[in-house]
């Protein structure tokens, strides 16, 4: 005879089972997409620990179909980590929160041509207000009530390292939420030595 209480459990047995199957689908067909895309293997390894984190906060991490980054020089490719991780830290928290049912999602594009680095990332959440598109990005701002310790440096990091390699960054809202764009300039030593 089946109780209640065991019928609960093997109830949530199994939707942690689809879970579960869920995510291991989605990892396999995201460790295809970083590989064939982005050849950089410091990058590469950021977004797939980033997915992972989104994943325990149930947001889907994205690769646009416009992706593709080759090998960087080690200095770069650790300042296009931080740059990417930072954005995409900010997203995951925007669309973790939002109370909506819409699919919470951030999708990461990366581009490159000889001259600098693009970096795209887009997410489901409630976009930024118009009026703090210029202030997100100074040094101890933040959405989130003070709970102690350091807050307001990521995206003041992510401008700073934009601008010291060249580049910027922006925030714009679209008809989904909010689109954080980043450039950064590629070296000309590492431009000759591309060709």
């Amino acid at each position: 005879m089946h109780t209640i209480s065991g019928l609960i459990q093997i109830g949530e047995h199994d939707e942690v089972v689809r879970y579960v199957d869920a995510l291991s689908r989605h990892r396999a067909s995201l460790d295809l997409t970083v590989t064939s895309r982005i050849h950089d293997t410091a990058v590469a390894a950021l977004v797939m620990a980033k997915s992972a984190v989104a994943a325990e906060r149930r947001v889907e991490l994205r690769i646009s179909e416009r992706t593709g980054l080759d090998r960087l020089p080690p200095e770069l490719a650790a300042d296009v980590a931080t740059v990417l991780g930072n954005l995409v830290d900010n997203a995951v928290e925007a669309v973790a929160g939002d109370s909506t049912d819409r699919p919470a999602w951030v999708e990461v594009e990366l581009r490159q041509d000889a001259a600098s680095v693009e970096i795209i990332v887009r997410d489901s959440g409630p976009g930024v207000a118009p009026e703090l598109a210029q202030e997100v990005f100074t040094h101890g701002f933040t959405t989130k009530a003070a709970q102690g310790g350091e807050r307001g440096i990521g995206l003041a990091l992510t401008r700073l390292v934009c601008h010291r390699r060249g580049g910027e960054v922006a925030v714009t809202n679209t008809d989904e939420g909010a689109m954080f764009t980043a450039r950064m300039s590629v070296p000309a030593s590492v431009r000759t030595e591309a060709r």
